[in-house]
């Protein structure tokens, strides 16, 4: 089908198309952002993630580093942000989740973007400059 990424692999093909997914709404949630006022978010959208998108969807090799580095911060960044028992206590108070809810979200997290770089190094060599991607 001409409308779904050109890849030679069908895993990699479903791959992009939830990168791809993921990142239209994350777009879409940051242009709702903006829409309540701060306009910071506009440029986030407008300048990353729908470049991320497109590129994702055209198989860009810069497109793919990027999403490599968004993941790799997720699996770095992502339990200090999740655990950190001052953000629990300041945004829910004395009703906080127990701790093992927190540790399931971190595992979810964690495990799949480990999975979708795994992917995405698997098959680095779909990702190179192609003449044809645009027609």
């Amino acid at each position: 089908m001409k409308l779904l990424p050109r890849t030679e692999s069908l895993v990699l093909r479903w791959i992009l198309l939830v990168l791809v997914a993921g990142c239209i709404v994350t777009a879409v949630l940051d242009i709702r952002l903006a829409s309540a006022g701060d306009q910071l978010y506009w440029f986030i959208a407008l300048g990353f993630w729908l470049p991320l998108a497109v590129g994702l969807w055209l198989c860009v090799p810069i497109a793919r580093w990027a999403a490599l580095i968004y993941l790799w911060s997720i699996v770095i960044l992502g339990p200090l942000g999740i655990i950190n028992m001052d953000k629990v206590i300041d945004k829910l108070g004395p009703n906080a989740p127990p701790v093992w809810q927190l540790v399931a979200q971190v595992v979810a997290y964690t495990i799949g973007a480990l999975l979708l770089i795994y992917l995405l190094t698997k098959y680095k060599k779909e990702f190179r400059w192609r003449r044809d991607a645009v027609t």
